[in-house]
């Protein structure tokens, strides 16, 4: 198979569930990149892509952009920002954004984990951990994390990882974080976010019998 072309898709390949590819959907989607998730079943799969040498570090999750294809999570999210005009206006704004990108990969590190070890306390940790910086940064004239006047990546991040806090615990948590909550409202709001949130190419949240579905998925693929 040929990486895609700029007139095709974009293709993802993953795990059937959220995992680390999530991050990269919610920035295709605020980039409104169309993309379609490859997911992987089998191992002989997982074997094929390496074997065909598309996995240079031998993981997922692999984009096929461009006519690139791009394993590493970040170099994958900075390349949608970069090629979509979301990585910030400046470089002041672009070391900004890709310094609280990496935060955000930071707080919602235990959600990742969350299908395997069920701990909700490491979650509510990282909720009171971040969730105050984050909402320290925002403000009626800062609408946008990184502080410019337009959307970057960072943003699509945050709000991934506030949504599925949400998804986990209700809103109730982010009741004295107004300023947090409408960044993600107003995020979830732009088109190509609020498309891929209502469509069949969005996860459910992996808990209870899908997270038991999706970690026997990732078993599966890597035995």
């Amino acid at each position: 198979m040929q990486a895609a072309s700029a007139a095709e898709p974009a293709r993802l390949y993953y795990f059937h569930g959220r995992g680390r590819a999530e991050q990269s959907r919610w920035v295709l989607a605020a980039a409104e990149v169309p993309f379609v998730n490859m997911c992987l079943s089998t191992s002989a799969e997982f074997a094929a892509l390496k074997r065909q040498g598309k996995l240079i570090f031998g993981q997922v999750p692999l984009l096929e952009l461009d006519g690139l294809r791009l394993v590493q999570s970040q170099a994958i999210l900075r390349h949608v920002a970069r090629t979509r005009n979301i990585a910030g206006a400046d470089e002041r704004e672009q070391a900004l954004a890709d310094q609280l990108a990496e935060a955000c990969s930071d707080f919602r590190s235990a959600l990742l984990g969350l299908p395997f070890n069920g701990n909700t306390q490491a979650c509510a940790s990282a909720v009171q951990r971040y969730a105050p910086i984050f909402e320290s940064l925002l403000s009626e004239s800062r609408q946008w994390v990184a502080a410019g006047q337009g959307m970057t990546y960072a943003d699509a991040l945050l709000a991934e990882a506030v949504t599925g806090y949400s998804e986990l615990f209700g809103d109730a948590w982010l009741s004295e974080l107004p300023r947090l909550k409408a960044h993600r409202d107003r995020v979830c709001a732009l088109p190509g976010v609020a498309a891929y949130l209502s469509s069949p190419l969005r996860f459910p949240f992996p808990a209870g019998k899908v997270a038991e579905k999706y970690v026997q998925n990732v078993s599966t693929v890597l035995s």
